[in-house]
């Protein structure tokens, strides 16, 4: 079900949290950071993975399965292109696998209640796994 709330002081409190961990490693890009703090606040405790490189951050964003489109649906993607659910999940998996091969200095978990410093492989494997309960779910 999606989260409707307005942003609370908790999402302030771990963008705060993930900028002062995360700040010394960026050196370009620090606007990267504004993006970051909207996403975290639009998306109201949501699980998510954040790296740091030097050259700007990334943020991956664990969305509900009913915010994917519908089975058989599919929507405007990436200029004039469609997509279905499954090939906007693979596009988020490929995005994530890009940005941990190119020099992350820091990876964060948010595990929708706490911050947790993790590796390249590791994020892989929990983005891997909620991806395949997508799925499976979808198929089920």
């Amino acid at each position: 079900m999606k989260n409707t709330m307005k942003t609370t002081t908790t999402e302030t409190a771990i963008f705060k949290t993930l900028f002062d961990l995360t700040k010394k490693h960026v050196k370009n890009y620090r606007s990267d950071f504004e993006h970051d703090k909207k996403a975290i606040e639009k998306n109201n405790g949501k699980k998510f993975i954040h790296i740091a490189r030097e050259n700007g951050t990334h943020l991956t964003t664990f969305h509900f399965s009913e915010e994917f489109p519908k089975k058989g649906e599919r929507v405007k993607y990436l200029f004039s292109a469609t997509a279905d659910r499954k090939e906007l999940l693979n596009s988020n998996i490929e995005t994530l696998e890009h940005y941990i091969k190119n020099s992350p200095k820091s990876i964060y978990f948010f595990d929708g209640e706490k911050l947790i410093k993790t590796d390249e492989k590791k994020a892989l494997i929990i983005f891997k796994k909620y991806a395949n309960n997508l799925v499976q779910n979808w198929e089920n």
